[in-house]
This record gives structure tokens, C-alpha cells and sequence, in this order.
């Protein structure tokens, strides 16, 4: 489906009229919405540490009980550090064969070096076994 990114969660901290309502964009998923990122700012960390982003997040919290946001690697810019501090918690994601383990353990470094609450890994792409257990 097609989604607009004309107004998203920049457009709720940059701007100075407050949506009344966020612009969270409905989904073919019943109970699933999305707040797109909206226009890249010039500095995306000072837009995510900034006192307004904590308004934003405290906003979505009465729309949503959950809120999920999808960050850049940890390791390649600061932008999910920042975030991950105003978070109940956050769920680092590596790919199987791809992700390095020692890039794992500095992304892990670096979040806990920012108090952030990692809450466990997740892993993708990893191989199916025809003999593996779940249980």
C-alpha cells in the first residue's frame, strides 16, 4: 500500500501548531496504525533529544497502547541512542549471517552506556533446520 510521508512524527515536533490529532495512517491490519517519519530534518538527533519529542511520544501514548519505533542501526548514527533513553525499552535487531557478533556487542555497549532499557535481541533471517526444537 501506499503511504504518505508528507506529515509524520518531524511534522509533530517541528511544527508550532500541535496536531490535534497525530497523523497516524491506517493500515490493512486491523489495530495497526503508522506514524510515518515525515521530512528529514537537518539534524535528526536534536529533533529526537529534543524536549518536544518527549510531548510527541507522551501524545502517542494516549492513542496507542503500544508504540513501536523502527531506528537506524545503533552503530551508525546517534539517532537511535537519543531515542532509546525516552523508551520504555528497546529490542535490538540483528540479522543471522550478516550482523557481526562484535558489532552486537559494541550495539549492546552503546546502549547501555546511553541507561537504555535493552530488553532483549531479536534475530532474522535465521536458517530453518529441519531437526529444530520448539518448545
Amino acid at each position: 500500500w501506499n503511504v504518505d510521508n508528507t506529515y509524520g512524527l518531524t511534522s509533530m515536533v517541528l511544527e508550532q501548531s500541535a496536531f490535534d490529532s497525530p497523523p497516524i495512517q491506517a493500515t490493512q491490519v486491523q489495530g495497526l496504525g503508522i506514524l510515518t517519519s515525515g521530512v528529514l530534518p537537518p539534524n535528526p538527533a536534536d529533533v529526537l533529544a529534543s524536549h518536544k519529542m518527549d510531548e510527541v511520544i507522551t501524545r502517542l501514548a494516549q492513542e496507542a497502547e503500544y508504540i513501536l519505533f523502527d531506528a537506524p542501526p545503533v552503530l551508525a548514527v546517534t539517532d537511535s541512542a537519543v531515542l532509546s533513553r525516552k523508551l520504555d525499552g528497546v529490542l535490538l535487531v540483528v540479522r543471522a549471517g550478516t550482523t557481526r557478533r562484535d558489532h552486537t556487542a559494541r550495539a549492546t555497549e552503546q546502549l547501555q552506556r546511553v541507561q537504555a532499557n535493552l530488553i532483549g535481541v531479536v534475530m532474522t533471517n535465521a536458517p530453518r533446520s529441519s531437526n529444530a526444537y520448539y518448545g
